[in-house]
This record gives structure tokens, C-alpha cells and sequence, in this order.
């Protein structure tokens, strides 16, 4: 600025040389001056790296005005390309692809198998009384990537790339417009929190536990209600227990029926029925009625028990051996 004064004897402006003249003068001096505040107001001195949109088209209008009036108009439809051209061809493809990615949908699935081979559908009811179709374990699948939890915390890995193998059902839980590093941040935080390993529970906070709640942040939706009410069923198990109607007698024919084809003795059957036909039965049934049964000494085959003795709900989760033959957890380049 002081060499253009000093040159090209340029005349002071009433304003000065270093305040924003009116929009009314259009002079030389005036144009000059509006460069070197504009510089500095935008780039120079500025306190934001972005403004929004109105400003900056006040600003490009106001600087285009004054690049015009020194260079004359043949400047004008340079300008107004530069408006819409990126700057930097690197930095456009990058920004483009984050709207891109911003705008996007991503399928879920939720992965889910049998624990139990078939076993449950064939002995729930002779075991709980009550139908169950499978002892269901899941997982979360999206971004090309299987989630689930266990013992050990939340893993991942290709889907259906657990010992388990295929699933027995694949449910379509919908798109999601979350991207993979929200996800990501959203592991990350659950991981620390509510879903350590040490908070793992077979029947109140399991892998359907986890993969009801990735599926809500995701896509709203959770995952089957039979799936989540399945710990419930077989909970409440002991509901149809009955002293002489429904008890340890009734399971032993039922299971030497399944067995053997054969039931047990007919008058350890019929003693229910003997004792409550007679007037003493009659007068003790209300009393007998609220009585249950739970002789002690003996092992349990739950799921609790036979998880914290045997170790098996790790092995299930184990990934399967890579094709070179090592064992140990895949880590893809993707920053799973």
C-alpha cells in the first residue's frame, strides 16, 4: 500500500488509507483500500477459519466489486468460475466423500444360531414343561463386520466367522445413516462401561442383551422379542410345578418314555392320585398345594453352571483358525 502511494500518487481518501470506505466512492483509492481491508479482515486478522454462507457471499460480492473496478470487467467471468471451482482437487474429493458417506445407508443384519444344535426344540418340553425353539446366541453385523459379547467383552469378526459357522437365521434389522466411525466411538464407550467382561450374566446381560442395544442405536429397532424373552422362559421354568400333579415323577416317566420307550412304575404314578382320593388328601390338599419339592445334593445342568465350570462360552467364541493355519483374533486393516 505505501509503495502504490508513493508511485502512483494516489489521493488520500477522506476515510483514510486504513478504514473501509463507503460503498458510494468508486474511485481507484476507494478499490485499493477495500483489498487491503477485505485481506485483512477475512485472512489477516481474522479470528474464524469459516463463516457462514450469507457472509461469505456478502464478502465474495463485495470483493469481486472492487477487483473489477481495477481490473476491468474482462476480470468478471474469471471470478465468477473461481466462485464454484475447488481449491484444491485433493481437498474436494475428500469433502465429497464424506457427504457421500454422511448420506449413505448401511444394511444390518442380525446374525443368530442355536447353541443348543436342535437339542432344545426336541427336550424343552419334557425338560421346562414348555416349548423352546433354540438357545439363542447373536450378533450384530455391519460395515462387513459381525459384533457380538461374551465373557470377554465385545469382538468382532467376519460374519459368521465363529465356531458356530453359518447362522441358523439371518433377520434383516434394517439400514442404518450411522457412520463407521460414530460406531466405532460408540463400541468404544459401551465397551468401558455396561458391556465389560465382567459383566456378562448368561440370563440378565448376555450377547442379545448387547445386540438389542446396538440394533436400537443403529436402527431404532431391536432384535426379535422371542429372542430377548428367552432367559424369562427358561427362568420361570418351575412355574408348572405341581406336588402330586405335575412333579419329579411325572418328569422320570416322561424322560425313561423318551429313553427307553418304556414309563416308570405304574404305583409310583398312581400315588398322586391315591393319596388325594382319600378324605385325609382331601382335608391336606390347600396345604400341600403350596409346598415344592427341592431336594438338595444333587448337581445342577444349568447354563450358569456348566459355563462357569467348563469354560465353554469362550470356546464358542474363538475364531476359526485363518488360512494359515494361526488361531489367534484377525485384525483387518478396515481398524476392527
Amino acid at each position: 500500500m505505501l509503495l502504490l502511494r508513493n508511485i502512483c500518487n494516489l489521493v488520500p481518501l477522506s476515510t483514510g488509507w486504513d478504514e473501509l470506505p463507503p460503498a458510494s466512492d468508486t474511485t481507484l483509492e476507494g478499490d485499493i483500500v477495500r483489498i487491503k481491508c477485505y485481506r485483512n479482515t477475512v485472512y489477516g486478522h481474522g479470528s474464524h477459519a469459516s463463516v457462514d454462507d450469507a457472509t461469505f457471499h456478502q464478502y465474495w460480492q463485495d470483493i469481486k466489486a472492487a477487483l473489477v473496478g481495477l481490473g476491468g470487467r474482462d476480470y468478471q467471468s474469471a471470478i465468477d468460475d473461481l466462485e464454484n471451482k475447488p481449491m484444491d482437487p485433493a481437498i474436494e474429493k475428500y469433502y465429497r466423500g464424506l457427504l457421500k458417506q454422511s448420506m449413505a445407508k448401511f444394511p444390518v443384519k442380525l446374525y443368530v444360531y442355536d447353541l443348543s444344535r436342535g437339542m432344545a426344540k426336541q427336550l424343552s418340553p419334557l425338560i421346562l414343561g414348555k416349548q423352546i425353539d433354540g438357545i439363542w446366541h447373536t450378533g450384530v453385523v455391519c460395515f462387513d463386520r459381525e459384533f457380538f459379547y461374551g465373557g470377554d467383552g465385545i469382538n468382532s469378526c467376519l460374519p459368521g466367522g465363529t465356531v458356530l459357522g453359518s447362522p441358523d437365521e439371518v433377520v434383516d434389522l434394517g439400514d442404518t445413516e450411522i457412520t463407521q466411525d460414530l460406531f466405532i466411538d460408540f463400541l468404544s464407550a459401551v465397551g468401558q462401561q455396561d458391556f465389560r467382561g465382567e459383566n456378562y450374566n448368561l440370563f440378565e446381560h448376555n450377547c442379545n442383551t448387547f445386540s438389542s442395544e446396538v440394533a436400537t442405536f443403529l436402527t431404532g429397532n431391536k432384535i426379535p422379542q422371542h429372542i430377548q424373552d428367552l432367559p424369562s422362559e427358561v427362568l420361570n421354568r418351575g412355574e408348572n410345578y405341581n406336588l402330586f400333579e405335575h412333579n419329579c415323577n411325572t418328569f422320570s416317566s416322561e424322560v425313561a418314555t423318551f429313553l427307553t420307550g418304556n414309563k416308570i412304575p405304574q404305583h409310583i404314578q398312581d400315588l398322586p392320585s391315591e393319596v388325594l382320593n382319600s378324605s385325609f388328601g382331601q382335608m391336606i390338599r390347600p396345604m400341600i398345594d403350596s409346598v415344592s419339592v427341592r431336594p438338595s445334593g444333587g448337581t445342577s445342568v444349568s447354563p450358569t453352571q456348566t459355563a462357569a465350570t467348563s469354560g465353554a462360552p469362550e470356546s464358542i467364541f474363538e475364531p476359526r483358525n485363518s488360512p494359515l493355519g494361526k488361531s489367534g483374533p484377525r485384525k483387518p486393516s478396515n481398524g476392527w
